[in-house]
């Protein structure tokens, strides 16, 4: 167990907690959204505490760290969409979670053939670009075409870049999370393009600058 990692799961908890408090009094979809995001960074620090852990449960582990950093910035990019409660955004939402689960698990895994990566990649491409084409007579909004994009460009570099020699699993992994936050900081600038303070530095805390040192082999 990584003791060294209880202090940053104390602060979010503590983090969390105030968050709640405050949320509970304005009563609106976002806020619960939010706050389900934020227990998925909850489960990320905690889930690094195991990644240490001997054979299959150190890779379970290190499989639930990725997953849920992904899916918290997924129900971050959900909860500021005009339009989080129709249909089609609940099938973005959920071909989202499982496409970056199935690409993060058989990277963590570190399956010898490649066409299962290869295969992941595509799905992680295809999904939000599948739901955007399937619903456009609904919504045909400029956010739905840039989430397409920034999946289908960290498809093509997934193809290219993750089986490279020494650091290839690295960089699809740090890649990854790039895109999902990538969309979070440009699917805030849309729903707050009022400047204030508050807006600015969520926006700068999305930025993905910081590389992951965490990965398995």
């Amino acid at each position: 167990m990584n003791w060294s990692g209880i202090p940053d799961v104390a602060a979010v908890a503590l983090l969390i907690c105030a968050f709640a408090s405050v949320a509970r009094h304005s009563h609106t979809p976002a806020s619960g959204l939010w706050l389900t995001g934020w227990l998925m960074i909850l489960l990320h620090f905690a889930a690094g505490l195991f990644t240490s852990a001997p054979g299959i449960w150190g890779n379970l582990a290190f499989v639930l760290l990725s997953a849920s950093l992904a899916w918290a910035g997924v129900l971050f990019m959900h909860a500021s969409i005009p339009h989080h409660k129709d249909v089609s955004s609940l099938w973005m939402l959920w071909s989202l979670w499982a496409s970056n689960l199935l690409f993060l698990t058989v990277l963590s895994a570190g399956y010898e053939a490649h066409w299962a990566l290869d295969l992941a990649a595509v799905v992680l491409g295809l999904c939000p670009l599948a739901v955007t084409l399937a619903s456009i007579r609904r919504i045909n909004h400029p956010l739905r075409w840039i989430l397409s994009s920034l999946y289908g460009a960290l498809s093509i570099f997934l193809l290219i870049f993750q089986h490279r020699p020494g650091n290839g699993s690295d960089l699809a992994w740090n890649a990854t999370m790039f895109t999902v936050y990538l969309g979070c900081c440009i699917f805030f600038a849309h729903a707050f393009r009022r400047t204030t303070a508050g807006a600015f530095v969520t926006i700068v805390g999305f930025l993905p600058g910081r590389r992951s040192s965490l990965w398995r082999r």
